[in-house]
């Protein structure tokens, strides 16, 4: 069973768009006002494309996010941001460890009814 997190909206995702064009715009403005010092600029060019391509993960990411149940395993497919999107549909996840996870799913009852008839490991 595999289950959406529910997509980030329209404004969070313009927000990182803007960031992205920001950082590739400050890259073109430094590859031409910096041609004296190229080493500079090749690693200042090199950290914004580092940038571009994390914010760039975020965006995908956060339009392609899933919780998948297999077996006796639960596969949490997000990128590295709070999972919560849209208040009305959270699922608190408890893990094994010191820590728990909210998410927000598309259809959470169809969720929790999943984990429910999921095995338990080890039996």
């Amino acid at each position: 069973m595999t289950a959406h997190i529910t997509d980030i909206g329209t404004t969070p995702a313009l927000f990182l768009v803007a960031i992205l064009l920001m950082m590739m715009g400050l890259g073109v403005y430094l590859f031409f006002s910096m041609s004296e010092t190229r080493t500079v600029m090749y690693i200042t060019n090199a950290g914004l494309l580092a940038l571009c391509a994390m914010f760039g993960w975020f965006l995908y990411g956060a339009n392609h996010s899933t919780v998948t149940i297999e077996g006796d395993m639960l596969r949490v497919n997000v990128p590295i941001y709070a999972a919560i999107t849209d208040k009305s549909s959270v699922v608190y996840l408890p893990a094994t460890e010191d820590y728990a996870m909210l998410l927000s799913i598309e259809e959470p009852d169809a969720l929790l009814e999943a984990l429910g008839r999921a095995p338990v490991n080890g039996s």
